[in-house]
């Protein structure tokens, strides 16, 4: 909790940041600050502005950093001090009469925008439109797509040749070693071959 700089003579605020979170509005999560030292009831008031949830229908939980219970249903009359409040606790409002807002949480009411394949087709300005009228544009990435397709081809056909456990050499270089890995890997796409050289002198030490 941090006090607020003075405007002019009037007093500085308590205020901290806080997490709150819904029991209906399960993808809410907003962080605001409030002023610690005003009553619960008008903390209520700020609440609703956030969550649209009325003061009256309100349950306010505090929960400390860590998720565990500081105090359920805070008392109107006191305020968030009152709790030892401090930044990034979390408010959990609980909804006594959740029925106005389940409606917000199933998008399956909500009425859709749908146009057909053919209403699509007619329309002006729409990217498949620019994308027919632009086709220059996506030859380029068309074509290196074929060019990494042929190239993992023949990565995959000269790595068929290679038999775990050969012994080898480094291209361009005097280094030897053992095949100890043939296949694809997780950090790169395409075929690789790992070699444990004899004299650590690669990468990762050989």
């Amino acid at each position: 909790t941090i006090l607020a700089e003075k405007a002019d003579d009037q007093p500085a605020k308590a205020m901290a940041t806080l997490i709150v979170t819904h029991s209906v509005l399960s993808n809410l999560q907003a962080e605001k600050r409030f002023d610690t030292t005003q009553p619960i009831s008008e903390l209520k008031v700020q609440i609703h502005r956030i969550t649209g949830t009325p003061p009256r229908r309100q349950r306010l939980n505090l929960m400390d950093l860590d998720d565990g219970v500081i105090a359920n249903d805070l008392d109107d009359d006191l305020c968030l001090d009152d709790y030892g409040v401090g930044d990034y606790m979390r408010i959990h409002v609980v909804d006594t009469e959740p029925s106005n807002l389940t409606e917000l949480e199933d998008l399956s009411q909500v009425k859709k925008y749908v146009l057909t394949e053919e209403e699509y087709a007619q329309r002006q300005g729409t990217f498949r439109q620019w994308k027919a009228e632009h086709p220059e544009m996506f030859q380029e990435q068309r074509e290196r797509q074929q060019r990494l397709q042929e190239q993992h081809r023949r990565q995959k056909e000269l790595a068929g040749s290679i038999q775990v456990g050969a012994r080898c050499q480094v291209r361009g270089t005097d280094r030897r070693g053992r095949v100890e890995f043939v296949g694809e890997t997780q950090f790169k796409a395409g075929t690789w071959v790992g070699i444990v050289l004899d004299e650590p002198s690669g990468k990762n030490d050989g």
